[in-house]
């Protein structure tokens, strides 16, 4: 797993936000107590749902305090789903 980029701490942390492609907003993460996911997401619109995830690190450059990553959404009872998305680096 990538822990640094340019100098930078990129490993995803609670409380880092996280903007999937397509959102119009940017969550914070928080722990999840599921050993299948290491964080849960909050939707934006909803503020009773907060979803499983885990968050990769996939980009090779941070820009503007971003850096790309991958989003697991993990299934439960159904496939796991994988997004992209930024994540900021300022939390």
């Amino acid at each position: 797993m990538v822990s640094q980029i340019d100098g930078c701490d990129v490993r995803p942390l609670p409380g880092r936000l996280v903007q999937p492609d397509g959102w119009q907003w940017a969550m914070p993460l928080t722990p999840s107590d599921w050993e299948r996911a290491a964080f849960r997401l909050p939707s934006a619109r909803y503020d009773w749902v907060k979803w499983a995830v885990n968050v990769e690190v996939t980009g090779r450059t941070v820009r503007n305090g971003r850096v790309r990553v991958r989003i697991t959404f993990v299934g439960d009872g159904e496939p796991d789903t994988t997004h992209h998305g930024w994540m900021t680096l300022t939390a």
